[in-house]
């Protein structure tokens, strides 16, 4: 069954509902611009964050190493003068002119306690060997205290050419190619060493402390200077890609919606010029179809048996041309919202009768069967006896078109739930399932059949549908190919 809806249509926009649609469309695109900005401004927080943990790791990467070289720097300084000297590849500690190794010096920071493992081989003497164990007991507890603490003689023993060298190398492995200026700081905040454009104040420091295993109470800094427009730059480039994407979509929604608005006016435009064209041709073709239908009335009363019935002949389908001329000028009028129906209480009954009556020279002609069954017992509707009548009208000439051989319609009244429900049907050649489902829709005519002997304009089931509609009722289309269509029509009662 294919049941009617009222389809948009762009001659039904109104200037206010074209301003409603523009502004939800424009809240919807400033939503989507909005939305966008949120997004962007999330990936550069980010990409903001992503940088400042590079650059954090870069400086722990950094402090290790300068804690590492710490670490040679104290052990040659202690044991310079004892013939060791340090393997950085194996960490072992060698006693270059003797068959003296050390394997290993640890601290146990559980308990302060410091313990070594030594292996002699081939010594002369007892006494040498616990004079290199006396000796190596001091050298070891020199080191660990030098360790222990972040020495002032520490951090200026550093050089500005190695730290410079080794945060860009560490920077480097983290993604951050940028200029940086950097410094070392005691605990009171004097600047131990620094860069020459190294500023305090500057925002974009970022520090890690110094010698971080040290037991020392207060212990150096290293700072870092980022420069805002380099951090900002490698932010940028880094959400760059999210940039383009988003740049693209804004750009598709605006596009979009400016094509969406201008189709819209410009199918608003072409809407109106076809109305004025349609009111305007209309009102031009009833002025000579009433007056070929006054000269037939004229020749029924003096002409002869003859031309009476050839002037009925002509009286009739000035009446039928009339009726689809009035059905074009009412769907315009429909469609600019202009049509005023006039509104009393109906009896349907008649109505169906003066429509078929429309019809009487065309069902005798092709020798049509009507039945008829007008079983409501409550006929009466609130209604408009031109617009109702036409409704009528429109659904037997299609019953009478889409029939091959002798017609045959049934016209079916009833009450029910408080509706009058009239069923029109007929045995004709029906429609698809595919064709039903556009039925209703203006201008568009069913193909089967020979729709080039099938006259009309493809208006009358679209004109019902909004006159129906207009009466708060309902029309239906069941069909079923060469067996036949029902059009069903529901209207409310009114209770006299």
């Amino acid at each position: 069954m294919a049941k009617a809806n009222l389809h948009t249509n762009f001659a039904l926009l109104k200037q206010r509902t074209i301003n409603i649609i523009i502004t939800l469309s424009l809240l919807c695109v400033l939503a989507v611009l909005f939305s966008q900005g949120i997004w962007i401004r999330n990936s550069l927080a980010i990409g903001e964050s992503n940088f400042d943990y590079a650059v954090n790791e870069a400086l722990k990467q950094v402090v290790a190493k300068m804690e590492k070289q710490k670490v040679y720097r104290v052990f040659n300084h202690h044991t310079s003068n004892e013939g060791f000297k340090v393997d950085t590849a194996k960490m072992n500690v060698i006693k270059s002119d003797s068959i003296i190794e050390i394997r290993s010096i640890s601290r146990d920071t559980g308990y302060n306690k410091l313990t070594h493992k030594t292996q002699i081989v081939y010594l002369d003497t007892l006494s040498k060997v616990r004079s290199w164990e006396q000796r190596i007991d001091s050298i070891v507890g020199d080191i660990l205290v030098d360790l222990s603490v972040d020495s002032l003689h520490t951090a200026v023993s550093l050089k500005q050419q190695n730290i410079d060298s080794t945060i860009k190398e560490a920077l480097e492995q983290n993604g951050i190619n940028t200029g940086f200026e950097c410094a070392v700081k005691n605990h009171s905040g004097e600047l131990l060493l620094h860069s020459e454009n190294f500023d305090k104040n500057a925002p974009n420091i970022y520090k890690t402390v110094m010698s971080p295993n040290s037991l020392a109470l207060h212990r150096n800094e290293l700072l870092v200077q980022i420069p805002q427009a380099d951090k900002n730059r490698k932010m940028w480039s880094s959400s760059l890609r999210v940039l383009i994407h988003s740049a693209v979509f804004v750009l598709f929604i605006m596009v979009t919606f400016w094509l969406t608005i201008r189709t819209i006016l410009k199918q608003k435009k072409i809407s109106t010029i076809k109305n004025d064209f349609i009111n305007n041709m209309t009102h031009e073709f009833k002025t000579p179809i009433a007056t070929i239908g006054l000269a037939a009335d004229a020749l029924k009363e003096t002409g002869s048996e003859q031309v009476v019935h050839f002037a009925s002949i002509i009286k009739q389908e000035s009446l039928n041309m009339n009726q689809k001329v009035e059905t074009i000028l009412q769907m315009a009028l429909l469609e600019q919202q202009q049509v005023k129906l006039a509104l009393r209480v109906l009896n349907v009954h008649t109505l169906l009768e003066q429509a078929q009556a429309h019809f009487e020279l065309q069902l005798k002609a092709k020798q049509a069967i009507v039945k008829t069954d007008f079983a409501a017992t409550i006929p009466n509707v609130l209604a408009d006896a031109l617009h109702l009548t036409n409704v009528f009208a429109n659904v037997i000439d299609n019953a009478l078109k889409y029939s091959e051989g002798q017609p045959v319609l049934h016209i079916v009244t009833k009450n029910q739930d408080g509706q009058v429900v009239i069923s029109i049907s007929d045995e004709g050649i029906g429609m698809s399932k595919e064709e039903q489902k556009r039925v209703f829709d203006k201008f568009y005519r069913a193909q089967s059949g020979n729709i080039h002997n099938t006259k009309g304009f493809g208006l009358g089931l679209s004109y019902a549908l909004q006159i129906v509609q207009l009466h708060k009722g309902t029309i239906s289309l069941e069909s079923t190919k060469n067996k036949g269509t029902v059009v069903t029509i529901s209207l409310p009662v009114i209770h006299e």
